[in-house]
């Protein structure tokens, strides 16, 4: 299960790397801020499991946008060894927000509370020892899920074959008529989603 989450941050690097020609070291910390922002809403405030997850889907789409918008189409033009300090850059904003995101709301510990639906279901080995639980299984079914999604939207959708043709050539794109920014921040947003 851990692997396929790594697997899901990999994804969202190969993605920005093909349409952006950087490397993002920011994509782990674009999806840690609504990540931890949710948990502590769920540990904190009781808000639901549901809409916690909802809120850190969306939250790292908006963030995967605001890098886009607000830091990387400021250095389109730049060397990519520039973009991609710029992408450390990010990253280090968003670490430090999520380092002070427990303290700011008023918690020390934010793991131990945490309840997931799944987590009643549990498999043991005949020694008793945790073999999976509910976690696990939802975990590598959400990852499948996305991995089967991104792949029918860049087969099938008009978005998906323009970022599979800016991926290419952006240039080329260009020319022929699609928006390669958009499309640019269409991967950001999957990316941090992902």
């Amino acid at each position: 299960a851990t692997g396929a989450l790594y697997g899901l941050i990999a994804t969202g690097i190969i993605l920005i790397y093909r349409t952006n020609r950087i490397i993002n070291f920011a994509a782990a910390a674009i999806g840690a801020v609504p990540a931890i922002f949710a948990v502590l809403l769920q540990v904190l405030k009781g808000t639901p499991y549901w809409l916690t997850f909802v809120l850190t889907i969306v939250g790292g789409a908006l963030l995967g946008w605001v890098s886009d918008v607000a830091v990387i189409r400021r250095f389109r033009n730049a060397p990519r060894l520039i973009l991609t300090v710029a992408t450390i850059g990010i990253a280090q904003l968003l670490a430090f927000v999520a380092i002070h995101i427990p303290g700011w709301l008023g918690s020390k510990d934010i793991g131990s509370n945490v309840r997931t639906p799944w987590a009643r279901f549990r498999w043991n080995t005949s020694s008793g020892t945790l073999l999976a639980n509910g976690d696990y299984i939802f975990t590598v079914a959400a990852v499948v899920a996305l991995c089967g999604g991104l792949t029918a939207f860049l087969r099938f959708t008009k978005m998906g074959i323009a970022l599979r043709a800016s991926a290419e050539n952006a240039d080329r794109a260009s020319l022929l008529g699609i928006p390669v920014k958009r499309v640019q921040t269409v991967s950001w947003v999957i990316a941090g989603v992902f």
